[in-house]
């Protein structure tokens, strides 16, 4: 019995393995902090007696996101002595990696979660990430990171406005640098 037990439990977290990575990812950005907090679940859902466990699915997500949160409030300090501009590790390409996804897309996301990891607070950010990426409603939301839901719903609103405060556009180039980068680098014909 203990077997099967142990069984279902392996099936069942290498079936979420990719996506809590991908939470953990996320919310750490660096591939080894992320790495090292799926090890962390799994030793934390080894020991775990899941008899009282109505979603395993959901215990393992939850885990993941708390554990997230306390990596990241222990390692403030670390990040307030960084100066300039982090950019997150880039991540493995997986076999399964959908074709569809240009490279412009996957940049900007990728800028996206980085100025998120700038601007947001861990909280604020395991919210975000939970309603806007996610899509959970606020009622989850709040009882996985220990808030009310009309908090939540206040740190999603901040949130956006603090990411729409620093996201600056890039701007368009003025006729002046137009005309200076046609003459310094006029086209080429091509050779015969």
């Amino acid at each position: 019995m203990t077997t099967m037990i142990q069984l279902s439990k392996i099936e069942t977290f290498t079936a979420q393995r990719q996506y809590l990575f991908s939470i953990a990812y996320r919310m750490l950005g660096s591939l080894p902090e992320a790495e090292d907090m799926v090890q962390e679940v799994w030793l934390r859902w080894q020991t775990q007696d899941t008899a009282g466990i109505q979603s395993p699915q959901g215990w393992l997500r939850s885990a993941m996101r708390r554990l997230c949160i306390d990596q990241l409030r222990s390692a403030r300090h670390q990040r307030e002595d960084h100066y300039g501009v982090s950019l997150p590790e880039p991540s493995l390409p997986t076999t399964d990696a959908k074709p569809d996804m240009s490279v412009e897309r996957e940049n900007s996301l990728t800028m996206a979660f980085t100025l998120m990891q700038e601007t947001l607070k861990p909280v604020e950010r395991a919210v975000f990430l939970l309603r806007e990426v996610f899509d959970y409603d606020y009622a989850d939301t709040a009882a996985i990171v220990g808030k009310t839901e009309a908090n939540c719903r206040q740190i999603v609103r901040r949130a956006k406005v603090q990411l729409q405060a620093n996201s600056t556009p890039l701007s368009q180039p003025t006729n002046k640098r137009v005309i200076w980068w046609n003459n310094s680098f006029p086209p080429r014909l091509p050779a015969r």
